[in-house]
């Protein structure tokens, strides 16, 4: 990370906040405002990192996605790069959003402002999946900004909106019957509604994610049953 971010973990590093000292507390007295606007700024792209990397690595689309769910985040210039590196750190996700809670206990409305904007960094590579959901569900548990602030998300994109077989499993029609049946059988495993029980999710997000297995198991069926009578014919 670049000096300032190195700067900014070295000081709020997590055992910082269980072993502060007087003389820590009176430096974090005195540069408070701008401390705090820089921890802002770099907490978000830690926990923004977190979530682009909870399914995979980096990629374009969540870099890009990014600046349009942060608009306001002033490190844009190292944002790939930060995002990378913060998803690779061994501290989990739920450390960083504690840290965000420890700078702005009383901010509810910059909590569900913050949720909002990672649900919709979540959808930019593509629908949600079931890690991405646990992962969001998880940092709103965190905030205590209630689980409603994903709920009407959630409906919009757990669900698919195209009708394609092929764009409900997110692949081209030229792909290969074993990345096609990989492609089924990591979709059905993200969504597995057994890690959602585990949080508590309600009766409506677990239905949902039935529902969204079911269109997925339909769309390999459908596209397997296409290509058996292709070879037919072909015979």
């Amino acid at each position: 990370m670049p000096r300032l971010a190195n700067a900014v973990r070295k000081f709020f590093a997590p055992q910082t906040f269980l072993h502060s000292n007087d003389d820590k507390l009176e430096q974090l007295e005195n540069y408070k405002h701008d401390v705090r606007d820089v921890a802002h700024d770099f907490l978000i792209v830690a926990l923004a990192g977190k979530l682009c990397q909870v399914d995979g690595k980096v990629n374009p689309q969540e870099i890009e996605g990014f600046y349009s769910a942060f608009p306001d985040i002033q490190v844009h210039q190292k944002v790939d790069s930060l995002l990378i590196e913060a998803g690779m750190e061994s501290v989990s996700y739920e450390h960083y959003a504690r840290r965000i809670m420890a700078f702005f206990p009383e901010n509810r409305r910059m909590h569900s402002r913050i949720v909002e904007a990672l649900c919709n960094l979540a959808v930019a590579d593509g629908p949600l999946n079931g890690k991405e959901i646990s992962f969001l569900l998880r940092v709103a548990d965190v905030f205590g900004c209630g689980r409603d602030v994903c709920q009407g998300f959630f409906e919009r994109h757990i669900l698919p909106t195209s009708g394609s077989p092929y764009s409900v499993l997110g692949v081209s029609k030229s792909v290969s019957y074993e990345d096609l049946r990989s492609r089924y059988c990591n979709m059905v495993r993200d969504y597995h509604p057994d890690q959602l029980a585990l949080l508590s999710a309600a009766p409506e997000i677990i239905a949902l994610v039935n529902r969204r297995i079911a269109l997925l198991s339909e769309a390999f069926s459908v596209i397997k049953q296409e290509r058996r009578l292709r070879k037919a014919v072909a015979l």
